[in-house]
């Protein structure tokens, strides 16, 4: 089907649910969900509610995704209020940027209109508006007779909501939100690019900290991280293996220290404090096993 996000597809999904409830007020569903959620507003607006359905919680999650994707195509403009509803004709914001003047009160769109017709006053919006908002204003055609205010889906060309166009929306700022700039230069080192192998077998840092472990290694290159494992598993103790995890964990727990908080421990510090809770975890489950080995014993011969 072209998913590759579970979540985003289920939202998307959810979201032709609400959509629903948010564009057709007189459906059934929609009067039982709304005398039950949000009888004094809008589907958008509504909150969460007492003792809500795990149903309702659920649609509920897509508002954020129907407020990016819904629009109102103007028709009388006696339902549309002129700010804070996405009616203008532009796709990155279909809002009113102009501050609404003191004297207004929250008018509809069809106060902007000559009296008694439905052509714009554009003398009016130009006197309200900012350039940006009156060309837009000006730009959308009126209706030759008096037809109601719909909301349509924007993000697709036949205007109503669909699964597909809903996913893509989604997960088009899903990407955006994972675009995070990343420098590919070890931060360790500064000197070679981040990798597996590198970070564990081949920076200059690693080395320091494996000569903290034992003096004795040899500390040659290494062509991919399975190669490394298997000689690690392969030739190593068992206590050595676990000490060179444990150190393998605090080295990329250093990483993520000083790329997100600019703080890095030394090698000697860090091994150190490795090896010292590998030791306080092994101690505790040691003594897990012999406080269970007694509780079992004490349990037979009572029984």
């Amino acid at each position: 089907m072209g998913f590759r996000f579970v979540r985003e597809m289920n939202l998307a999904m959810l979201g032709k649910q609400g959509w629903k409830l948010f564009s057709d007020p007189n459906a059934l569903v929609t009067r039982i969900f709304k005398a039950r959620y949000f009888p004094t507003c809008s589907f958008l607006d509504a909150g969460l509610g007492s003792n809500p359905s795990f149903v309702w919680t659920s649609i509920r999650n897509s508002q954020s995704l129907i407020r990016r994707g819904a629009r109102v195509c103007v028709g009388d403009g006696s339902t549309t209020r002129v700010w804070g509803v996405p009616w203008l004709p532009d796709t990155q914001n279909p809002y009113v940027t102009t501050p609404e003047p003191t004297y207004l009160t929250n008018p509809c769109v069809h106060s902007l209109f000559v009296p008694n017709t439905l052509s714009w006053d554009g003398e009016l919006v130009r006197d309200i508006f900012n350039t940006r908002d009156a060309n837009l204003i000006m730009s959308l055609p009126t209706s030759n007779r008096p037809v109601r205010d719909v909301w349509y889906w924007g993000e697709d060309m036949s205007g109503d909501y669909s699964v597909k166009s809903a996913y893509r929306v989604v997960s088009q700022g899903l990407s955006d939100e994972r675009a995070v700039a990343c420098d590919v230069v070890c931060p360790l080192c500064g000197v070679e690019p981040e990798t597996i192998v590198h970070l564990f077998a081949n920076c200059h840092f690693i080395h320091k900290c494996w000569s903290e472990l034992n003096r004795c290694w040899r500390m040659d290159y290494v062509d991919s991280i399975d190669t490394w494992i298997g000689a690690v598993w392969s030739s190593l103790p068992r206590e050595m293996i676990i000490n060179i995890i444990d150190v393998c964990w605090a080295v990329w727990e250093n990483r993520n220290q000083l790329v997100f908080n600019n703080h890095c421990m030394d090698p000697k510090p860090l091994v150190a404090n490795a090896l010292r809770f590998c030791s306080d975890w092994l101690a505790a489950n040691a003594l897990r096993e012999t406080s269970t080995a007694s509780h079992a014993a004490v349990s037979s011969n009572i029984s």
